[in-house]
């Protein structure tokens, strides 16, 4: 009767220890899920002046400003590296409305006059197509006629520079468009 006294004990031992071990961790995972914050919650960065950064994915707004900040800076590296002559003395600035594979549109600030010539140049590896139209007076700048391409323009990214040249202004704008 002794063997079978300590091995029923053994066992209720060893049922005791899983028990207890189980239990522990169960408990200690409560603990943690409980304890747990959300990342923004974890990691906060406060600037200088008491801003919260906020660390969550940029949203496809958020991107398409940052793009658009991007092409705002190459477009003006590219007028400092070409700035327009000394005679010109308005400062103009070229907004592309829309390039797609068949047109270009667009308008430029900063001047208000007749007569001035839009360029639109469409570019991918060696091909190269160019399109002009006038610009007239539009509320209170100056619009370019559309230019639209003679044969549409082929699938992938081409690069669209539109230049504006007057008597009084020069400036240009460049944009990467996937067709």
């Amino acid at each position: 009767m002794v063997t079978i006294r300590n091995k029923k004990l053994r066992k209720v031992l060893l049922a005791s220890a899983a028990i207890i071990i189980a239990g522990s961790a169960l408990l200690y995972l409560a603990v943690a899920r409980n304890n747990k914050a959300p990342l923004n919650d974890q990691a906060q960065l406060i600037t200088e002046d008491g801003q919260e950064v906020n660390l969550d994915p940029p949203t496809d707004e958020e991107k398409d400003e940052a793009n658009k900040h991007k092409e705002e800076i190459v477009n003006r590296d590219e007028q400092i590296k070409n700035p327009p002559s000394s005679s010109q003395t308005n400062p103009a600035t070229v907004v592309i409305t829309e390039a797609t594979g068949v047109l270009v549109r667009a308008y430029v600030t900063g001047v208000f006059e007749e007569g001035g010539t839009c360029t639109a140049t469409a570019t991918q590896g060696s091909q190269v197509k160019t399109k002009s139209s006038s610009g007239f007076q539009n509320v209170s700048y100056t619009q370019c006629a559309p230019m639209e391409w003679d044969t549409p323009l082929g699938g992938g990214p081409w690069t669209i520079k539109v230049i504006y040249k007057s008597a009084t202004a020069e400036a240009f704008q460049s944009k990467v468009i996937e067709v």
